[in-house]
This record gives structure tokens, sequence and C-alpha cells, in this order.
């Protein structure tokens, strides 16, 4: 007698794969709309339902975009009044406004903790509330002319990797503890805790110091790349590494006034010039050749002599050219 199946004892496998597909794409942070600010309410506040298109104020799972759509109705600041939060922030604008708290101290938190900035896009755009609250590693795409400035704290257990062409200013004194990677760009710092509290990797694009003393535990170059020194400013590691083949391009330093130290140095021998990895570091206006690490106070700068050393040249060379005469100049005995 065959065996009968009731409707209980068996399930559809097109049934299970049906419901597992509807729970996956109503499962949180996997279905994201995109939500443009269009002003609608007629107001600065990012809490008026009606200023964002569809209707009703962003959540965790929505991807914000602020775009030349709308651009003559944007307000130059833009108030939170509240913990806000989105997935990620998109600026494709030509015009100039900030995100500000409003009221109190806010939070704005990002949950994929990404924010693009255009090709397009000019001006300059401020994130100023009080926390920028970072809810993964995030992806800083900064296009465009002019800059994106974060005065925010940015917090959160994640990293920060900055790409695009554009200018991206941090001047908060950040928290994040994943590192930062510049591979692209200008990353400019305006605070000496911009960087947070993880380690920092140039594959790429130019960090500019900003008349800063910056202190990093590690600092890896994987890319050719600049340090801008811009300003009476210091670096300070403890571990430093350059991968081999890369260059590191020292500008705008100072000797004397500017100052790049590193404790320790994989691959490199104190007070020794012109080979690897010490070669792979040049400083504008000296050759390769003649950067050094010094063993006295672990700085890292190009060998040459000081003024002090020309004059110590330039008066023995003096006297021995008196000397000389002197005896040219005696009578035959």
């Amino acid at each position: 007698m065959p065996t009968s199946h009731t409707a209980s004892a068996f399930v559809s496998p097109i049934r299970i794969q049906g419901v597992w597909a509807l729970w996956f794409l109503l499962s949180p942070g996997v279905l994201c709309a995109q939500i443009y600010w269009d002003h609608g309410a007629n107001n600065n506040r990012w809490g008026s339902a009606g200023n964002w298109r569809p209707n009703g104020v962003p959540g965790a799972g929505d991807d914000i975009i602020f775009d030349n759509t709308y651009d003559a109705d944007l307000p130059t600041t833009i108030e939170l009044r509240g913990n806000r939060s989105a997935n990620s922030l998109t600026i494709d604008l030509d015009e100039t406004f900030s995100i500000v708290n409003g009221t109190g101290s806010r939070i704005l938190t990002l949950t994929s903790g990404d924010i693009t900035r255009t090709a397009g896009s000019s001006g300059t755009q401020t994130l100023a509330m009080t926390e920028l609250a970072l809810g993964g590693d995030s992806l800083m795409n900064i296009g465009g002319t002019g800059s994106l400035t974060i005065s925010s704290e940015i917090s959160g257990a994640y990293s920060l990797t900055k790409s695009g062409a554009g200018e991206l200013i941090l001047s908060g004194a950040n928290t994040f503890s994943g590192g930062v990677t510049v591979s692209a760009g200008t990353l400019t710092l305006s605070n000496a805790s911009a960087l947070g509290t993880g380690n920092v990797t140039l594959a790429g694009g130019t960090l500019r110091l900003n008349a800063l003393n910056v202190s990093v535990g590690t600092l890896s170059v994987t890319g050719n790349s600049t340090i801008d020194f811009s300003g009476v400013s210091t670096l300070n590691l403890t571990n430093f590494s350059i991968s081999a083949g890369v260059t590191l391009n020292i500008i705008n330093w100072t000797a004397a006034s500017d100052f790049f130290y590193t404790t320790n140095w994989t691959g490199a021998t104190k007070d020794v010039m012109g080979s690897a990895p010490m070669n792979q570091i040049t400083f504008s206006g000296y050759t390769a050749s003649v950067t050094g690490w010094d063993g006295w106070d672990n700085q890292i700068r190009p060998h040459v002599p000081e003024p002090s050393v020309y004059g110590a040249i330039l008066f023995g060379a003096l006297a021995g050219l008196m000397a000389w005469r002197r005896v040219r100049g005696r009578p035959a005995a």
C-alpha cells in the first residue's frame, strides 16, 4: 500500500526557496531605497517627511542623495534636530551646504559608512553634526572640485578608505579605530587626532598634514604616494614600512622646522644613505640618494651638509689658499 503524505508532512522545495527569497529581500540592510532631498516641506529640517522624495524621514536602510535636481531649493544648512540614520550619503551638487545639529548634540549614523561625492560636484559641503557614527568599513569616494569637510567626530570600530580625485578634509577629534587608507586624491588633516586610533596605509594620493603634530602607530606605504607637510608640521611614527618599488614623495618640507620621525623602519639601516628603502623616499629639492635615517634622533631626512658645515669648508678652503699664496710669494733660498 503506497505511503501517503499529508500537507503538513511535505513542503515543496519551491515554497522553501520562495520563503527564503522573501525573507532575504525584506531583511534590514538588504532592501535599500534611494531617498532624495527635495525641500518639499519648505524648511531645513532633516526630520520633516515632506523634505524627502519619496515622502518620509529616511531610515537606516536608505541611501540619501543630494543632487542638482533640487539644488535651487537647497538650504545652506540642514538641521538634524535628533539622532538620524541612513545607509549611505551621496553628494552630486555644485552648491555649498552643511548638515548641522540644529539642537543639542546629534549623531548621524551611516549603516554602511559610505560617502560619495561625484566627479561633477563643486563648492564646499560640510558634515558638522556632533558625531558621524560608522556602521561599517567606510568607503569615502570623493571627487569633483572644492572639498568635503567632516568636522564631526567620526566614531566606530571600522576603517575609512579615501578614494577619488577630490579633497576630503577631516577636522574632528576622531575616535574610529579601524585605520585609514588613502588610495587617491587628497586627505587633508585639520586636527592632530583626525586619523583616529588605527594604523594608516598610503596606497596612492596625498596625505596633507596641514601644520600639525601628528602621531601614528604604523604607517605602511604600498603605492606611490605623497606626504605634504604644508606648514610647520611633524609626523611621528612608531613603525614604518614601504613596499619594494614604491616611491614616497615628501613636499613642502623645510629643514629645521618640519620633522619626520620613526622609531622602527622595516628593512632600513640607520645612518646609511643611497640604498633601499631609504632611497625610496624623495624630499622635494633633493635627490633620493641623500635620504637617510638618523641614529641619534630617529629622523628621516635628506643628509646634506648644514650651513655651518658649508662655512667650515669655505673657511678651510680660503685658509688653504692664503697659505699657498704665501708659499708661492716667498723668494727662493
